[in-house]
């Protein structure tokens, strides 16, 4: 179950309000990551705002939400980053080593936004730390007429079932599916981190028995 409590955006992070319910908090950062125009910025913003706002290419952005998911207050940092080569290249390793699970973002009238997502998830892939970390494959616009489109849905679903991650469409503009991709992508990692404790208590365990 989600139940949203509060949310802030920006910059710097300025954020008001803490959830009412301090029982826990359970911190997660979901790093966005595509080629420049693919609609990062506009996802981040209609999750957090529930509206449509046009960006100027962006450097890097935080946004913070505050939700209930299956009895965990969660933290959600968001990180909207560059899409500009300039500056994708020079910060890609630091986005990828600060980032708990991933967004990779394609614009569905783009084949090559698709070629540059996968390049981005094999550098995640590649990756000590984040080579098994929780990810998802958008592909955002899905408002655009089929006139438009250069990515078809079952060539976005095939590529996510290769990388064996979720996919989704999306439109920033209408909400469509936007919600959807951010709490999937949360519940990915909840999952994740139980994963990663049941092996450390074995592991424990083992060296325990060992002993």
């Amino acid at each position: 179950m989600i139940n949203q409590i509060t949310s802030s955006v920006g910059c710097g992070l300025n954020v008001v309000k803490q959830p009412t319910q301090q029982t826990g908090l359970t911190p997660i950062k979901i790093v966005i990551l595509g080629a420049c125009s693919v609609g990062k910025s506009c996802l981040a913003l209609q999750y957090v705002h529930n509206e449509f706002l046009r960006h100027d290419p962006t450097i890097e952005d935080t946004y913070r939400k505050y939700f209930l998911m299956d009895g965990n207050n969660v933290i959600l940092d968001i990180v909207d980053t560059a899409g500009l080569e300039e500056f994708s290249r020079s910060m890609m390793g630091g986005w990828i080593n600060d980032g708990e699970a991933f967004m990779l973002v394609y614009d569905i009238t783009s084949k090559q936004s698709l070629e540059d997502a996968e390049r981005i998830r094999n550098q995640i892939r590649q990756s000590k730390t984040k080579s098994r970390g929780p990810l998802i494959l958008v592909g955002n616009k899905s408002d655009l007429g089929p006139s438009k489109r250069e990515v078809e849905s079952d060539e976005g679903e095939a590529k996510a079932l290769s990388w064996d991650c979720p996919f989704l469409e999306t439109s920033a503009k209408e909400g469509d599916n936007v919600d959807k991709a951010f709490e999937e992508l949360t519940k990915l990692c909840l999952t994740y981190r139980e994963k990663e404790k049941s092996v450390g208590k074995r592991k424990r365990k083992i060296r325990c028995v060992v002993l």
